[in-house]
């Protein structure tokens, strides 16, 4: 991400995480377990996808902060964040617990 753009919280982007369509969901999967940086005709070998479906999908996953450009046209999970995201949700919902049995 550019100096410019604002990364979004952890609870927001799990949030859009709930909210992404199969395609997109598919598409993070792939890239997770992928061992090098995966191209948008990759996705559409591989997933059946159309090359459409492709960019917007990956494009929308990398403003959410979820994936990073490697080089033009290659991408890889960013695996920090979506750590971090796991790591802060679920933070999050521990507290929520703990409120829960305060009560």
């Amino acid at each position: 991400m550019g100096e410019d753009e604002e990364q979004i919280s952890s609870k927001e982007a799990f949030n859009k995480l709930l909210r992404l369509g199969e395609s997109s969901i598919q598409i993070i999967e792939y890239i997770l377990c992928s061992t090098k940086p995966v191209t948008p005709k990759e996705l559409v070998e591989k997933l059946g996808i159309t090359e459409g479906t492709a960019w917007n999908a990956l494009s929308r996953l990398q403003k959410i902060g979820f994936l990073v450009t490697k080089s033009r046209g290659e991408y890889e999970a960013n695996v920090g964040f979506i750590l971090a995201m796991v790591l802060f949700t679920l933070s999050d919902m521990a507290e929520k617990l703990r409120e829960v049995k305060r009560r």
